[in-house]
Order: structure tokens, then C-alpha cells, then sequence
């Protein structure tokens, strides 16, 4: 299918969601949710750092080679800027290819960007698993044994793909492969441990938004629903997960007793927060530009 058109789909399907949720909810009620921001906002701002640190640490580790922590913590905020700003949230993933091909072969960059990946999924299959034992309160049991099995089977699925299928057309399948098994098997305890403390910064930050708002939640329930939210955002329906993300986060949470109009600010302030964030990649790639342009002259 042409991108044009497969993008096109997804606008379609992110401005049709957002039009039936602001269909259901009282705007005067969002306005007044919204006023209520105030300084606690700069919790979660100021969160995005540390995790993304970590998540700089842990590529560190699967690289297993002298880039400094500084430079790799740079490219990864780079590539947040992509994936927040391109079609598609591989973009990210494809500057880290292109900026470390100088260092390793095409193949071994791959490699640790598909192991940093499913690191970041295998934390998400654990916390989920574990914290999703709080939703029995709230949900029925079948659904949340539901949930744990699909969350397992989309690693199991990856894994299974990854190992058996063979892509003759592309060239460096079989080196991907190989590094990635190799990572796979050297890959300490510490890699997986990052990923979790990193999910459970970005729970921490939606507990605060919903804190801020009125809404004091169970921590471990907000976990179970923040990481059904990363797998929806993950799924490559929509632009960035938007109109997707927000719809699920009003459902979920609604479910849970929190009113939909707190559920949207949240949503939505995120959104905007994380744009902001990224955005400063976006600038440091451009300082990085430029600065090479002027030694090149």
C-alpha cells in the first residue's frame, strides 16, 4: 500500500476518535479540569531526563563498546524527536542507524536497536503481569488473564518471527540475527532492570498528572493501565498513537471511576508535554548540524 495512503488512513483514523471523544464529554468541564494545572506539572517534565538517561545506559550496555554515555544520551533524544515527529515511530530508530554506522556495521547498530526494543517490551510483559493482579477489583477476572496471555504471546510471537522466518531480499537479515542472539545471550540482568525502572517513570509522571487533577489512584492499578496504554500506542493504527492512546486512557481509566473530562486533560497535557520534550531533540539536532556545516566550510 502507498505510504501517502497508509497515512492518510491513520490521520483519518486519530481525527475520528478525537471527534467521538470531545463528542461525549462536557467542554465545559475540561476547561475547568484544565485550569487546575499547576506547579506539579514540572514532576513529570523534569522525569523525562532520568528516563531518558536510562534508556542511554541501557543501549550502553547492549552496544558493549567505548561510545560515550553523553553522546548516545544525545542520539537518543534525537531520535525521540523522530519517532514523535515522522509518520511512523521507527523514524527514531532508523536515526540511530544512520548517526552509529560509523562506529559498527549497519547490522550490529540494528541488532541493539531491536534488542533495546524488546528490552523495553519484555519490562512492560513483567510490570504488566504483576501489577494487572490489582485490576481484579475493577475488571473480571477472564479479562485479565486475557490481558497477561496477550501481553506474554506478543513477546513469545516476536521472538518466534524474529528466529524463524527468512527474509532472502534482505541483505542483512542473517548478521542482524546472529548479533541479536549474541546480544541476547550476554545481556545482563541490568539491562532488563533499566527498563523497568524506566516504565515505572512513566507511570510515576501519569500518577502526578492525575493527582494534580483530584484523582489520587492505586499506583499499581494505574501501572496495570499505563502498560496496556504503551502496548496500544506501540500498535500502528494511528499518528504516534493519537486519538488511540486518548480514547483507551478515557475508557480505561473510566473504568476505575476517574471522569472522563480528567482523563482527556491528562491525556492530552501528556501529549503536549512530551512534544515539548522531544522537541528539544529537534533543536539539538539542528545545533549538531550546523556546527558540522561550519567545520566542513
Amino acid at each position: 500500500m502507498n505510504k501517502k495512503i497508509k497515512f492518510l488512513i491513520k490521520l483519518i483514523i486519530s481525527l475520528s476518535l478525537l471527534f467521538l471523544l470531545f463528542g461525549r464529554i462536557d467542554m465545559g468541564e475540561f476547561i475547568h479540569v484544565l485550569k487546575m494545572t499547576n506547579f506539579l506539572i514540572l514532576i513529570p517534565l523534569l522525569l523525562y531526563i532520568p528516563a531518558l538517561w536510562l534508556s542511554a545506559i541501557r543501549w550502553k550496555i547492549i552496544l558493549n563498546d567505548d561510545s560515550k554515555l553523553a553522546e548516545l544520551f544525545k542520539v537518543y533524544w534525537i531520535s525521540n524527536f523522530f519517532s514523535n515527529f515522522l509518520p511512523t515511530s521507527f523514524g527514531g530508530d532508523i536515526y540511530k542507524v544512520i548517526y552509529m554506522k560509523s562506529k559498527h556495521q549497519a547490522s550490529y547498530i540494528t541488532s541493539s536497536v531491536v534488542m533495546d526494543r524488546l528490552s523495553g517490551l519484555f519490562g512492560l510483559i513483567i510490570l504488566g503481569a504483576l501489577s494487572s493482579l490489582f485490576l481484579v477489583a475493577y475488571l473480571p477476572i477472564h479479562f485479565i488473564l486475557i490481558l497477561i496471555i496477550s501481553i506474554s504471546l506478543i513477546l513469545v510471537g516476536v521472538l518466534y518471527l524474529f528466529h524463524k522466518l527468512n527474509f532472502e531480499k534482505f541483505k542483512l537479515y542473517h548478521q542482524i540475527k546472529r548479533n541479536f542472539f549474541i546480544m541476547l545471550k550476554k545481556a545482563p540482568i541490568k539491562v532488563n532492570l533499566i527498563s523497568i525502572i524506566f516504565i515505572l517513570l512513566g507511570a510515576v509522571s501519569l500518577w502526578i498528572y492525575f493527582y494534580m487533577f483530584g484523582a489520587v489512584l492505586n499506583f499499581f492499578v494505574l501501572l496495570a493501565i499505563y502498560v496496556v496504554l504503551q502496548i496500544i500506542m506501540a500498535i500502528p493504527i494511528a499518528i504516534n498513537g493519537l486519538g488511540t492512546v486518548e480514547f483507551s486512557m478515557v475508557y480505561l481509566f473510566g473504568l476505575v471511576g476517574v471522569n472522563s473530562e480528567i482523563s482527556l486533560t491528562v491525556s492530552i497535557l501528556a501529549r503536549m508535554i512530551m512534544i515539548l520534550q522531544a522537541s528539544v531533540g529537534g533543536a539539538i539536532y539542528l545545533i549538531q548540524k550546523k556546527n558540522m556545516a561550519i567545520k566542513t566550510s
